[in-house]
């Protein structure tokens, strides 16, 4: 597909429902209809402690990203870090060896691409699609590194004023305030508590949500000797 035909259909695409759904929606469920993907999903500050994935479409999608941000590796953390897109087959590559096995054991055998959010001269983010089952008819990295270059521009030249209302801060809020009350039960800085949390929710399969939640409830205590379960009364 040529470079004009993709922004005719990403345009089509991305333009419906704009009362109804954000932009992050749109240009995401836009993407996955125009390369054929089963899925996907859009995350911002990617290395970050901002870090927020602004919209995944449906279950699989949304752990992929999970997974990649509690054990710190993945075509994701490649595509941004090496500022250009990695795709490959969990299972066929031996780039990611604690990813890999965790996202096998979870989703199984699937494809995915991974292109880094440009805008205003930086990476503000990464686009990553994956393949069930199958691989993709057409795995050109470089297709979906266009696509991940007009959602950069997308969000940078948006003119949507609910853009920022419309995003899903809560969650990441609570992330936020259990890394502060693991602050003050270690004394340790901000990223060996969010370190700490990463590790907890790799070890019990929960996603980071779910931890922050059980610090927030004290149902979660960190200190020096070890992690337990906190005081409920």
């Amino acid at each position: 597909m040529e470079a004009e035909e993709v922004l005719t259909w990403l345009s089509r695409l991305s333009s419906r429902d704009r009362e109804l759904a954000p932009l992050p929606e749109r240009l995401c469920l836009a993407c996955v209809a125009v390369t054929g993907a089963d899925g996907g999903a859009i995350t911002v500050e990617y290395t970050g402690q901002e870090r927020m994935t602004l919209f995944a479409t449906d279950w699989v999608a949304a752990r992929l990203e999970d997974l990649q941000e509690v054990i710190g590796e993945g075509p994701g953390w490649d595509a941004h870090d090496e500022d250009e897109a990695v795709i490959g087959a969990l299972g066929q590559t031996a780039s990611w060896p604690s990813f890999t096995p965790a996202a096998l054991q979870e989703l199984g055998s699937v494809w995915v691409c991974a292109a880094p959010i440009r805008a205003a001269g930086g990476r503000i983010g990464v686009l990553t699609l994956y393949w069930a089952k199958t691989q993709p008819t057409d795995p050109d990295p470089s297709a979906v590194q266009f696509l991940a270059d007009v959602v950069g521009a997308a969000f940078y030249q948006s003119t949507e004023e609910d853009l920022v209302e419309q995003l899903p801060w809560f969650s990441r809020v609570l992330i936020h305030q259990a890394t502060g009350v693991v602050v003050a039960q270690l004394s340790v800085p901000v990223e060996d508590a969010m370190a700490l949390l990463r590790a907890n929710a790799y070890a019990t399969g929960k996603d980071l949500n779910a931890v922050a939640e059980e610090v927030l409830s004290r149902e979660l205590a960190f200190d020096s000797t070890h992690v337990g379960r906190g005081d409920t009364s």
